[in-house]
């Protein structure tokens, strides 16, 4: 169990930041976060857990556990029968450390898994309700301190970020490949059908007598129309954001059916499908399944023959269409299947490609065989999506620049300041939490939001000297003004020369904005103990509501202040310099416990008092955090 006492109490925590900044893919790397979490907190497991209390739904994204394990990866519960969703009810932290002696034995949770030590904490995408990350583990346990549910808060966060970012890269990553096949289907195919309206316009100018030459030009204009109407659904359908309806797929695959082969008199098709098969679809599926049945109407046989098949696998149904016609060419397949755009792959129109644009909607995929008897597509769609609420997709005109769009969704706030400390952009974040519209903050100084009494000239030099020479990023926590009169605390991270005179600005309120109201709160308000959070030279930055109303204060009376000038310790001159000689010795490094005397409102009381330091990965102190737990009963049992 990790304490947080002792010269290395920042070990997990620069350990946990270097497991999310290292390399593999999302799952591997908050696969071993998880594994870190767990040993820190001595737990038998980590998981990720997407829930949906809509449909009682509980799966394990990514798990420490072996495959042969209970709670393997992918495993899918009923969310009833679980921690989470007490977590997912409260949307707060859990923390369960004996489940029966804290009068859950009647829990359903505890009676379907038996699991007596828990630690939960929500997750949030694009600020909606994920999941969770949990701890757990076999036997009871000492009651969690507030440094290991602090540290159990960071691993949630860093794999929300990282699951933040990972869908805005996909999405991304989409919108760019859209617009790239957008490009090159648009310029290669309307450049070829002018080509031959201009050549043949011609020739009809020398011989008007013959109408083949109409009959050419009408069918080269109606391949134009047609090509643009497809492309105009399929924008539709990207920016489509309708939530997928739980659907009996069945009869609309009939009705499809139906409708193409009347239209099409030649062609038979056949559906063999289960009486019921219900997925959770979007109105765009229909269009999928409209588009591969009239591409194998059209591409097949003479008389061609279709098969549809409807079969539900482990998870998920597989719709497989089936033709007699030869053959998809292989760069079509390659384009289907990956959604990816070359010179040469730009393909013969937008059908298959919205067919595929619209599957990746459904968190599905598609898959084409190629015989000599014909081609079978099968789309494989979830029986559960694990983003279906989340993959609303912005305009599309934001693929244009993918540096944009990830600066504007960034959920960090972010600003870009030239060599003479000015705002030249911030993205949407930054605007919220410095207190004005975008266009007010642009060309502003830094310094501007900066108290009186703070020394920008060294911090700058800093940031110079880091600029100049080969030094890392400028990490600091600093207290500002925004234009909304808000005073806010942050944590920020310079990026020197992003590119030549630019420079990047991270900016994460650590308390007071509407931001952090989460984290802190679990942290700070929901314990009995006294805490606080403070910079090195002992200006609080934060006390919990315990610590308040003991001492009969309001936080402004003692945010700002030192902490042996608030009033807590005011009980007699010894009791000050005792708290300001921890302070000091603190901010070098050492962790601080002792027994002091303070002042309440209505009495005195001796506290287990301390202060732990937090490092940077350079080891350089960058916060305290006092606590202190009432102990006076039992100094005095001990007197007596």
């Amino acid at each position: 169990m990790y304490s947080g006492e002792g010269s290395d109490a920042s070990e997990p925590w620069e350990r946990l930041y270097d497991v999310m900044d290292g390399e593999g893919s999302f799952e591997e790397r908050a696969r071993r976060a998880l594994a870190l979490g767990a040993q820190v907190l001595n737990a038998d497991r980590g998981l990720l857990v997407r829930t949906d209390p809509d449909s009682d739904h509980w799966k394990a994204v990514v798990s420490t556990e072996p495959a042969d394990a209970k709670l393997h990866e992918g495993v899918e519960l009923a969310l009833e029968t679980t921690y989470c969703r007490r977590v997912v009810e409260t949307e707060s932290q859990v923390t369960l450390h004996d489940a029966p002696n804290q009068e859950w034995d009647d829990d359903p949770a505890f009676d379907a898994h038996g699991y007596h030590c828990y630690l939960g904490t929500p997750v949030y995408l694009d600020d909606e309700p994920y999941g969770t990350v949990c701890f757990i583990a076999d036997e009871p346990r000492a009651e969690f301190s507030t440094n290991e549910t602090l540290f159990a808060e960071l691993v949630a966060r860093l794999i929300e970020r990282e699951l933040e970012l990972k869908q805005h890269t996909a999405e991304i990553t989409d919108k760019t490949n859209l617009a790239a096949a957008l490009a090159r289907v648009l310029r290669h195919n309307i450049r070829n059908s002018l080509t031959v309206i201009r050549g043949y316009t011609q020739e009809m100018g020398t011989d008007a007598g013959d109408t083949d030459y109409h009959e050419i030009v009408l069918r080269e204009v109606d391949t134009l129309l047609e090509l643009s109407e497809r492309a105009r659904d399929l924008e539709q359908i990207l920016t489509e954001d309708a939530q997928p309806t739980l659907t009996d797929v069945v009869p609309v695959i009939d009705e499809i059916t139906d409708a193409v082969t009347a239209e099409h008199p030649a062609a038979t098709a056949t559906v063999h499908a289960p009486d019921e098969v219900v997925l959770p679809i979007r109105p765009s599926f229909e269009r999928a399944i409209e588009e591969l049945v009239e591409n194998a109407v059209r591409h097949g046989g003479e008389d061609p023959t279709i098969s549809i098949t409807v079969e539900p696998v482990e998870d998920a149904v597989e719709i497989r269409i089936r033709d007699d016609g030869p053959g998809l060419p292989e760069m079509e397949q390659t384009a289907i299947e990956t959604g990816e755009t070359t010179p040469l792959t730009h393909g013969i129109g937008l059908g298959l490609w919205m067919v595929r644009w619209i599957v990746s909607r459904h968190d599905g995929t598609v898959e084409s065989t190629v015989t000599d008897g014909g081609t079978a597509i099968t789309i494989t769609l979830p029986e559960t999506p694990e983003s279906a609420e989340q993959t609303g997709i912005t305009e599309i005109t934001r693929a244009r620049d993918q540096y944009k769009a990830a600066f504007d969704e960034a959920s960090e706030a972010m600003i870009i300041f030239n060599d003479d400390a000015r705002i030249v952009d911030l993205n949407p974040r930054a605007a919220t939490i410095y207190g004005n519209d975008r266009h007010e903050l642009l060309g502003r100084e830094v310094a501007d939001f900066l108290p009186d009494d703070y020394d920008f000239e060294a911090a700058w030099a800093t940031f110079q000297e880091a600029k100049d020479g080969d030094d890392e990023n400028v990490e600091n926590v600093v207290e500002f003004v925004g234009d909304d009169g808000e005073k806010r605390v942050v944590e920020y991270t310079t990026v020197p020369e992003i590119v030549p005179g630019q420079h990047l600005m991270i900016v994460e309120p650590i308390t007071g904005t509407e931001a952090d109201s989460g984290v802190y709160e679990q942290i700070f308000n929901q314990t009995y103990q006294f805490t606080g959070l403070m910079r090195p030279d002992g200006t609080l930055i934060e006390a919990n509501e315990t610590a308040l109303e003991f001492g009969g204060l309001d936080r402004d009376d003692v945010v700002g202040e030192k902490m042996w000038e608030t009033g807590w310790f005011q009980q007699s001159q010894r009791t000050r310099e005792q708290a300001r000689e921890a302070v000091e010795r603190a901010a070098e490094g050492e962790f601080i416990r002792r027994d002091l005397v303070v002042s309440g409102a209505d009495r005195e009381a001796t506290i287990d008092f301390s202060i732990r330091p937090v490092t940077d990965d350079r080891g350089n102190v960058r916060l305290l955090i006092p606590e202190g737990r009432d102990v006076t009963e039992r100094r005095r049992g001990t007197v007596q």
